[in-house]
């Protein structure tokens, strides 16, 4: 039997990890910032202008998450 090395990769630094999981967090956090303000802006429209872009009161905010 014998050993097969695999791709020497370069360790990840904790340290490495750690500004990688801030930096992830951060991004999410800006994701959900745009996506409130983006409800609560079509929240303030009236609902024939909601109607004439094909959305309702209540798919608001599955349509600032996910798209139509």
């Amino acid at each position: 039997m014998s050993y097969v090395a695999t791709s020497a990769s370069k360790p990840t630094s904790t340290l490495s990890l750690l500004a990688d999981r801030i930096a992830t967090g951060f991004t999410n956090l800006l994701r959900e910032i745009r996506a409130r303000h983006a409800s609560n802006e079509l929240r303030d429209l009236n609902p024939a202008l909601l109607k004439d872009m094909g959305i309702s009161r209540s798919d608001i905010d599955r349509v600032v998450r996910l798209g139509r």
